[in-house]
């Protein structure tokens, strides 16, 4: 049997499923491997909190480098004492807290800084997971990350937030963990051996952390939430490779450097004054980004309100976006909205 091909320059070939001679490859490279604790550096008491990772032999796969939290919140009494939660406070931390806890991560190898969240670590690991991750994730194991699936439009008092809610009353401990969500750890290849990597953490605010919910009056607010970092370790992967492989990269690394590709994110807050009706902002002077992520939070919002989330996000009517690099219009239409008087804002979806 023979078969007429609609083009003569396309190659034969089989399905896999005849593929009955191959076996799958086994990994010869590595040796051994062990998960490293690693204590912060500093008192839990005393910000920022330094995380040193040590040089030795061992190569760091740095796609598994998790940080585990523990939390508690706890409120102010009459004479300002921290004293537990009681039944009829209904307060809550912000989704995904074991990301958006964190207000700045800096990432520095060999003494060099490679990462710098520039104080918007919470809206970037918040963006990467809403954005990246299914719906099944969302609803299993990112849990472990204090992410809960939200299925109303509202930030405040949906499922999602009676669930965190509950793994805090009377003033329980919870504990997370989470991925680094730095552009170094997002990558697959292992870091070398004999390099030292420092990451520090800055937290954010207990007004910017925390919410309450279900409020009948403004008044009930009067009462004073901390929230409280109980105990943080980073779990590190370190791996031994076979010594003749090992020794070959060595040999190769004094002619030639190790090189990665790293995509890079770099985030950056703008400010547009109440009453303004345009607003123009140079974002990135020395490269052109592949994409850009826009949100648009109440300043309140963002500076940290303990009756909101500041991931409320909305349009506030915006009519217009264009991005102009190099002289050039991205779109080359700029995008006309009406969200007031009607649906006109499909393009916003793509």
């Amino acid at each position: 049997m023979t078969f007429h091909k609609i083009d003569n320059d396309s190659i034969n070939s089989i399905t896999n499923a005849l593929d009955f001679f191959q076996i799958p490859p086994t990994n010869v490279s590595i040796s051994s491997s062990k998960v490293f604790e690693i204590l912060p550096s500093n008192p839990l008491t005393d910000t920022p909190y330094h995380f040193k990772i040590h040089a030795s032999q061992n190569y760091i796969d740095l796609t598994k480098c998790y940080l585990f939290t523990e939390f508690r919140i706890r409120k102010e009494n009459e004479s300002g004492q921290l004293v537990n939660l009681s039944v009829a406070d209904n307060v809550s931390p912000i989704q995904l807290i074991g990301q958006t806890f964190i207000n700045n991560m800096r990432v520095s190898v060999n003494g060099r800084e490679v990462f710098n969240s520039n104080s918007l670590y919470a809206y970037k690991t918040y963006f990467s997971h809403e954005l990246s991750y299914s719906q099944n994730a969302k609803s299993s194991h990112l849990n472990a990350a204090g992410y809960f699936y939200n299925n109303t439009s509202t930030q405040e008092g949906g499922l999602d937030t009676i669930e965190r809610r509950r793994l805090f009353e009377n003033s329980k401990t919870a504990q997370f963990i989470a991925k680094l969500d730095a552009d170094i750890f997002n990558q697959p290849l292992y870091l070398i051996n004999h390099c030292e990597v420092d990451i520090e953490i800055i937290p954010n605010d207990s007004r910017f952390v925390l919410m309450t919910f279900g409020l009948q009056n403004a008044m009930e607010v009067a009462t004073r939430y901390h929230f409280e970092v109980v105990n943080m370790k980073l779990y590190v992967k370190k791996v031994d490779l076979m010594d003749g492989l090992a020794l070959d990269i060595a040999k190769r690394l004094e002619i030639k450097p190790a090189r990665y590709s790293i995509r890079k994110t770099m985030m950056k807050p703008l400010f547009i004054s109440q009453g303004r009706y345009e607003f123009n902002a140079n974002i990135f002077m020395d490269q052109i980004p592949r994409r850009i992520t826009l949100g648009l939070v109440s300043n309140s919002d963002y500076v940290g309100d303990i009756k909101r989330s500041p991931f409320n996000f909305h349009h506030f009517n915006v009519r217009e976006i264009s991005i102009i690099a190099n002289g050039r219009n991205y779109p080359q239409a700029p995008y006309d909205f009406d969200y007031e008087n009607g649906n006109i804002f499909v393009l916003s979806m793509i």
